[in-house]
């Protein structure tokens, strides 16, 4: 997972020096409450998989929102992308003015 994140990461970079035309961004939306989120809450052996307690714990709060909830701010941040983000970059929504 963390291999293919890296991967697009340096992809998008390349693709912004070589196609100048198009602005290129990578962006991580954070945690979406989706039904990969049924399967990971019923996960009780919390010392083998490192973070899931967060993961559980972040489940019907702010931190987590429905994909129909995102789906709402995209626009917004699509247009904030473009206007504040150098062509090239990778941008944590969660961290976004």
């Amino acid at each position: 997972y963390a291999l293919s994140k890296a991967a697009l990461n340096m992809l998008v970079q390349l693709y912004a020096v070589e196609e100048t035309q198009t602005h290129f961004t990578a962006f991580a939306p954070g945690l979406i409450d989706t039904p990969m989120q049924d399967y990971l809450g019923s996960i009780t052996d919390l010392k083998t998989f490192n973070g899931i307690e967060r993961i559980q714990n972040a489940r019907h709060t702010e931190a987590m929102p429905s994909a129909i909830e995102l789906s709402e701010r995209l626009p917004k941040v699509f247009d904030n992308l473009h206007q504040n983000y150098p062509s090239g970059s990778f941008v944590d929504l969660r961290k976004m003015d």
